[in-house]
């Protein structure tokens, strides 16, 4: 059985990390040999280093390197390079279309997937659309609170983020809903601070 590697060579936390966070014991759930290999995550997910990928693929396992990053993609197709019995997959998670130097990579790639028809369009090549989500514990529904209601969106602001079309349909139900808020929370880096205002 193949060994899936879903790599996160990144020191900073995003939504890629909780999501290789998941998908890794999501799949060793259904029974796949599947480990994460990077840094930045989990102390609990199971986890294997570069000496023992190396080692896994000079004794002819085959392996899937799943690359959502363009750096781990990089990596990915150089150790292909020495190692024909591994596979490179990419994970489009952007809504943009990537960079020349990332799309002349994923030419190289065994396989591409999109969480979105959206993000599958900014792919050149046939993507295959996988959708994930996040999945609510279910709560029961308190009918007694009175504190301000509000509406959460955590993450960094910027225009491909989608925050003004949440500001515009959260404006035009705030009649009807007057004691909801609205918060956003996250890093706003100096060329989104423009946008960041005109949200207010």
């Amino acid at each position: 059985m193949a060994i899936h590697i879903h790599t996160h060579l990144h020191p900073r936390r995003s939504g890629i990390s909780v999501h290789v966070e998941e998908i890794v014991p999501a799949l060793a759930a259904l029974g796949l040999q599947v480990a994460a290999f990077g840094e930045g995550l989990r102390d609990d997910l199971p986890q294997m280093t570069e000496d023992e990928i190396r080692a896994h693929l000079e004794g002819g396992g085959p392996l899937l390197w799943h690359a959502h990053r363009p750096q781990s993609l990089r990596k990915g197709l150089r150790l292909r390079m020495r190692y024909p019995n591994m596979k490179v997959v990419w994970t489009h998670h952007g809504w943009r279309r990537p960079g020349w130097m990332t799309r002349l990579s994923l030419k190289k790639a065994d396989g591409l997937i999109a969480l979105t028809e959206e993000g599958a369009r900014q792919l050149e090549g046939k993507a295959t659309v996988i959708s994930h989500g996040v999945v609510c514990p279910g709560k029961p529904v308190q009918e007694d609170i009175k504190s301000p209601l509000t509406l959460g969106i955590i993450g960094r602001i910027r225009p491909d983020k989608g925050h003004k079309d949440v500001v515009d349909a959260f404006l035009s139900l705030k009649e009807d809903f007057s004691d909801w808020h609205l918060l956003f929370c996250g890093e706003i880096r100096p060329q989104h601070r423009r946008f960041a205002r005109a949200l207010i």
